[in-house]
């Protein structure tokens, strides 16, 4: 849609303006319509740019345009040629080449188009070339072989540079009417204009490339003469690096003495490039650095900071193949850890962390403290690197180093910066034995802040893996053990898994780890019981037949035996093999008496279906549209388990109580749920309550509060639940019931209604087609407004509150995602939600625009209210 300039900023305060891209909005079905404008007598030039850049946006985009759509566009445009406007042809010859038009359509515009071809200016011509060559097929490239041979010899260097840049994309279609071009390319080679020898150059090698020995042929020929063009000398010197990589004597001599004469070219873009050629060949010998060297120390006193970069660089790249040559130019990468750049500053650092001997270390390390904060995550992430090529260098320096690395493992950063520490951690400990206590305590104190779980987990691993080894694993065992109680279930789990690794290795730790590990049997996530069930079985049975890992059932018959042979006076000796090797009954009677009664445990209410199908008085009000997920309504640990599910009708909503009780002296009857609202219901009011007969013990029953709702409004809000039961007790010798009980009631956590309880994902083949069908059906709204957070956190909000996934999900950029939902209401209306996402003036933030479709304003406002 067409939005106005003004709907694109926004004020957010006295002196500034917060600025909204100006393609926010646009769709299609607009900008066809405002293509018209095409087809007008008197043609508004800007106007017609403004529709064509739209056009090429959407196209850039991803829009899909249909067969009939691109050939409207095509003849419209084809009407802009009849305008004298420079810029407008500009763009005329642009959206041709973009929209492809087809074979048929193009014998309509190859008349204007060669027409300008033959133009008297040059900016036509040129451009016209570019777009015959792309939209022509073999027929017309016959037709107009003679103008492109002529326009690759032109005066003009725009049309000749616009002849060869065409005639090299021909190459991938047609190389045999490029190739009788020949004579005409070598004329442009000796041209004197910088682009057209440039890109002279790049045609001939692309024609002859297929063909090794032609190509060697034109390498040696054109590296004895001397081009003017840099541009062309520096692609003139890859083709010769590429050529010596098969090269063999005397032609491998002529071309390394063409790269070391362009150590002395006049321009630095010369000599950058014979630098790289010359340091990137394979069989490189410190014999063939010098005269680089030389260059590159000159470069390093260079004004300009592209120069020191670029020289920088190639030292620092030189630094891990040869340190004791580059050690003769520290002195001068020395004066660079000062210089301005950041980023030349880091590269002088961490070539003087290669090259530099034990007694700089520490100095170094000093240095990059100063600025260390002052640097982003990749240029911290290329100190790591050096620090850690140092360490194994300098081994007896492996305390300092380490030290070096955990102030910074501590400190604020990304998760790559992070993890490039832990693993470089990891490499200096496997390098060297001696450091591995010390960076493994390192290590441990790292994940009682880590904030990346994935780090978390790989430490985990490692201490699993190595502590058993150290002189005093169960120093370990707090740190890993911290995790279980204060991580996400995947870090829990990790913790699990290294604890059962320390056991299974260290038989003085197995008895103190399997009583942490019986803990981790009550933890909420099915994995970490899982896999702490497993470890106690597996520990268990690897138990050493001692006195002192005896279980409780086994020491008990133990103590028995004991005490019969102490009273029998026996002088044969006892057997305690036979005590370990009791049969199951034995044991579970031997641990009758031991064993103190536990609590109940019951399974989780996840696992129990909905029995909402069962009850007669919900089967008139036809099928469930939506079931939201379960909320538990009250703690682990407390005495009853409630936890409730939404069913949403078309014009009701069911809150259905699963309930189960955990205390064997009570007997809960007449069970329900008094539900109260906190916040206005504008429409929602209680019809019934299905009360549930008797709570169960060990298992779960369901009672439903039933709410009549408005069919037209989606009603959110929040509710006060109180669960109300009558209480009666249990005799625990007889287990007879009391008959009259008494009543009584259970606060229970807040109950909301979301408004993405009311809708449910739909499928749609082309959203955009769906969006544009709905411009009359359909009311819309807006909504701006900035989410504290990145535009992926701020997607993940966008999912949570409407419940399901896009049908559209556009990432155009780093900075910039567009997403599509297309959702349906209880009674099958629909609702179409685009949001264009923009990161905000501070990094934190994304700045959110929403539009949404839906049967009525209400429910648009409805929506779009849920998010603000």
């Amino acid at each position: 849609m067409s939005v106005p300039i003004s709907d694109f900023t926004r004020k957010r305060d006295e002196d500034s303006v917060e600025e909204i891209s100006p393609f926010w909005g646009i769709d299609k079905g607009t900008v066809l319509q405002e293509a018209r404008c095409f087809n007008e007598p008197q043609l508004d030039s800007r106007k017609c740019q403004q529709v064509i850049t739209k056009l090429l946006h959407l196209n850039i985009q991803g829009e899909l345009f249909t067969k009939t759509e691109i050939t409207e566009i095509f003849f419209s445009v084809t009407k802009l040629f009849q305008a004298k406007n420079s810029n407008l042809r500009r763009m005329v010859y642009l959206i041709i080449k973009e929209i492809c038009p087809s074979s048929d359509e193009v014998i309509i515009v190859t008349s204007s188009l060669m027409k300008d071809m033959n133009s008297k200016v040059d900016l036509y011509r040129a451009n016209a070339i570019r777009v015959l060559c792309c939209i022509a097929d073999s027929a017309i490239l016959g037709q107009i072989e003679r103008y492109l041979k002529q326009a690759i010899v032109d005066r003009s260097d725009a049309v000749a540079s616009a002849a060869l840049v065409s005639a090299t994309h021909l190459t991938n279609t047609d190389m045999d009417i490029v190739r009788r071009w020949s004579s005409e390319i070598q004329e442009a080679l000796n041209s004197s204009s910088t682009e057209v020898q440039f890109h002279a150059l790049g045609l001939l090698y692309e024609i002859r490339k297929s063909d090794k020995l032609a190509a060697n042929k034109l390498v040696t020929q054109l590296v004895r003469t001397q081009l003017r063009s840099p541009l062309a000398q520096c692609l003139l010197i890859r083709y010769a690096a590429e050529v010596l990589k098969d090269s063999v004597e005397p032609a491998s001599e002529i071309l390394h003495a063409f790269l070391q004469s362009c150590l002395r070219h006049k321009s630095e873009l010369v000599v950058f490039e014979s630098v790289r050629a010359i340091t990137a060949q394979k069989d490189l010998s410190a014999d063939q650095l010098g005269s680089v060297l030389t260059v590159l120390q000159l470069l390093l006193s260079s004004p300009r900071p592209s120069s020191r970069f670029a020289a920088m660089r190639v030292i620092n790249k030189l630094a891990f193949i040869f340190p004791d040559l580059i050690s003769h130019c520290n002195a001068d990468v020395e004066n660079l850890i000062s210089d301005e750049n950041k980023l030349i500053a880091t590269l002088a650092i961490t070539t003087l962390l290669k090259t530099g001997g034990e007694t700089a270390v520490e100095h170094l390390l000093a240095r990059i403290q100063v600025f260390m904060a002052e640097i982003q995550d990749e240029l911290k992430i290329m100190i790591i690197h050096a620090v850690e090529a140092t360490c194994i260098r300098c081994k007896h320096e492996y305390r300092v180093l380490l030290s070096f690395l955990s102030t910074y493992l501590r400190d604020e950063g990304g998760f790559d910066y992070k993890q490039a520490i832990v693993r470089a951690i990891i490499q200096l400990f496997n390098t060297i034995p001696e450091s591995k206590e010390l960076a493994l305590s390192y290590l441990s104190e790292f994940i009682e802040d880590c904030e990346y779980s994935h780090l978390s987990c790989e430490v985990l691993f490692l201490l699993g893996e190595e502590s058993p080894d150290t002189s005093d694993p169960g120093k370990y065992l707090r740190y890993i053990y911290n995790r279980v109680i204060l991580e996400k279930p995947s870090v829990r789990a990790a913790a699990v898994s290294a604890m059962t690794s320390i056991a299974e290795r260290c038989q003085l730790l197995r008895q103190r780890i399997v009583v942490l590990l019986k803990r981790c049997l009550y933890d909420t996530d099915d994995e970490v019981r899982d896999r702490a069930s497993s470890a106690i079985t597996l520990l268990e049975k690897s138990v050493s037949t001692t006195f002192n890992t005896l279980d409780p059932p086994t020491l008990t018959v133990f103590e028995n035996n004991l005490l019969g042979y102490s009273a029998s006076c026996s002088t044969n000796p006892i057997d305690l093999q036979s005590i370990v090797n009791l049969t199951v009954e034995q044991q579970i009677k031997a641990s009758h008496d031991f064993s103190p009664s536990e609590k109940l445990h019951i399974a989780p209410a996840s696992d129990v279906p909905s029995s909402i199908g069962l009850v007669p008085e919900l089967i008139s009000y036809g099928e469930v549209f939506k079931s939201s997920s379960r909320k538990m309504l009250t703690e682990d640990e407390t005495e009853y388990k409630i936890s409730c599910v939404k069913h949403v009708y078309n014009e009701f909503i069911v809150f259905e109580f699963f309930c189960s009780n955990t205390i064997e002296d009570q007997t809960l009857a007449d069970v329900s749920v008094e539900i109260e609202a906190l916040t206005p219901l504008d429409g929602l009011t209680e019809v019934s309550t299905i009360p549930l007969e008797l709570m169960p013990l060990g298992s779960y029953g369901s009672t439903f509060s039933i709410f009549k709702r408005p069919v037209d409004k989606c009603v959110v809000g929040k509710f006060s639940c109180t669960l109300k039961f009558t209480c009666k007790d249990v005799d625990p010798v007889s287990g007879s019931v009391d008959d009259e009980g008494y009543r009584d009631e259970y606060a229970l956590e807040d109950l909301d209604l979301f408004i993405s309880d009311y809708i449910c994902s739909s499928s749609v083949k082309d959203f955009h087609m769906s969006w544009s069908d709905t411009t009359q059906s359909h009311e819309e709204s807006e909504l701006t407004y900035t989410f504290p957070g990145s535009i992926d956190e701020a997607t993940g909000d966008l999912k949570a509150r409407l419940g399901f996934n896009p049908c559209v999900d556009n990432v155009e950029s780093d900075a910039s995602r567009t997403l599509c939902f297309a959702g349906e209401f209880a009674d099958r209306s629909r609702i179409f939600i685009k949001a264009k996402l923009a990161t905000g003036d501070y990094s934190c933030s994304s700045l959110i625009r929403l539009a949404c479709r839906a049967p009525s304003r209400t429910l648009c406002q409805e929506v779009l209210g849920s998010f603000n």
